[in-house]
């Protein structure tokens, strides 16, 4: 055993949450080592928000995430505001700008963002090591000991944090591994799924309608419990997918994993009411040389109204004239109100986010330490928390991170003292 072996702080896992309390642990003055097994850091970070990276959101609070869920994240998130992270940002030299309510970088460029992360980490005092998956975290009587890479390398700390992430995008490095190391140290983990996913749909007419982009409202329910969303949605030959799917997929996800009873709806034409359809219909009636796919084109994408037109089994070549107001009003019903068959979800690789993981009740949220093993502290996407897009589970990762760099070096600290 050396010296150079020898940290105040081992972060297993270089993505958003370690990169940023690895920066976090050693301005507070702790030796830091940073072990990552891909071959650079921040590969996660890289792939969201389309490369863009959206960073944060300006409504970010405890009531953001999961009724459950709120408790537990709020001294994470009191303690990292919204304007809080814009200044550190800015202080690393990523100006962060706002899209509606999502901060992105002001370059654009999510590279951006780890790469100042790294940065500001190394200026601050922390050491990496890359291609260095962490294989083992034992508790020895000064501490941990920590072994990682091909040859299995012995590091020791004082303390030991947790920033691996679970299974979602599993190419960046993410496959899950963290749980297991959790297990290791007696952590209860509740179920790993998929969330914020693609939902699969075993429509008849998906070959129709794939490739639609439309504005669209969707409504997961599952007896009492209720996810909606609105905005654009992506017709696919496989189901749906774009950001309102991925809203309710944690509702749908969970509900199939368990086997239960699943309902779900699209609203093609949210912007109207019930009572809107039938004046409607009266109206395009009246055009009687077109037929259904002339008469609804102004409405709705052509090939939704095929859709439409075959699932209630009408003539796409009737004309309205043929057809009647009863018909025509049929179809505005049905874009009402279409019911999907959804019989499960894209897995882990298309998913953005995890839901499940190391169970909250196991974590100090004031410190986020393991209430039954000290030292060793848990944050970002291991824990059993996840939000919705937007950038709040970015959010979440900069916050837990934050908080559990504050708490290793109270810890640390008062290990020396």
């Amino acid at each position: 055993m050396t010296d150079e072996r020898t940290y105040d702080l081992i972060i297993a896992g270089g993505g958003a949450c370690g990169l940023f309390a690895a920066r976090r642990a050693a301005q507070a003055g702790l030796t830091v080592l940073v072990l990552e097994k891909k071959e650079r850091t921040g590969k996660k970070i890289l792939i969201t928000g389309n490369g863009r990276c959206n960073v944060s959101n300006l409504t970010v609070s405890a009531d953001s995430y999961p009724a459950p869920m709120r408790k537990f994240t709020a001294p994470a998130l009191d303690a990292l505001s919204v304007k809080a992270l814009m200044q550190e940002f800015s202080a690393i030299g990523v100006p962060l700008v706002s899209r509606g309510d999502c901060l992105y970088p002001r370059s654009g460029q999510a590279a951006a963002v780890a790469d100042a992360l790294v940065l500001a980490a190394r200026e601050a005092g922390a050491t990496f090591q890359t291609e260095s998956a962490v294989r083992s975290v034992r508790r020895t009587g000064r501490g941990f000991r920590v072994t990682a890479g091909e040859n299995s390398t012995s590091f020791f700390s004082k303390a030991v944090l947790l920033a691996c992430g679970l299974k979602a995008a599993p190419r960046t490095g993410s496959d899950g591994s963290g749980i297991a190391l959790a297990a290791s140290l007696n952590l209860p983990v509740n179920p790993v799924l998929p969330a914020l996913t693609p939902l699969l749909c075993d429509e008849p007419y998906a070959g129709v309608w794939a490739g639609v982009r439309t504005h669209a409202c969707v409504t997961v329910c599952c007896g009492n419990e209720r996810a909606q969303d609105t905005g654009e949605i992506q017709l696919t030959d496989f189901g749906i997918s774009g950001i309102p799917v991925f809203q309710v997929s944690r509702l749908a996800v969970k509900a199939l994993a368990c086997h239960r009873r699943l309902r779900v709806h699209m609203d093609f034409l949210p912007e109207y009411d019930k009572a809107d359809l039938l004046p409607i219909a009266g109206r395009l009636s009246t055009c009687a040389d077109r037929n259904i796919v002339q008469l609804l084109q102004g409405m709705l994408p052509r090939k939704l109204v095929q859709t439409l037109a075959r699932k209630l089994d009408i003539s796409e070549k009737a004309h309205s004239g043929e057809l009647g107001e009863k018909a025509v009003l049929a179809m505005l019903a049905l874009a009402k109100d279409f019911p999907v068959h959804v019989t499960g979800y894209k897995d882990f690789s298309q998913a953005q986010v995890c839901q499940g993981g190391v169970a909250r009740e196991a974590v100090d949220p004031q410190t986020m330490m393991a209430v039954n093993v000290p030292g060793l502290f848990l944050a970002g996407e291991i824990l059993d928390v996840d939000g919705p897009c937007g950038g709040f589970n970015l959010h979440w990762a900069w916050a837990s991170g934050n908080l559990a760099a504050k708490g290793a070096a109270h810890y640390v600290k008062g290990k020396k003292s």
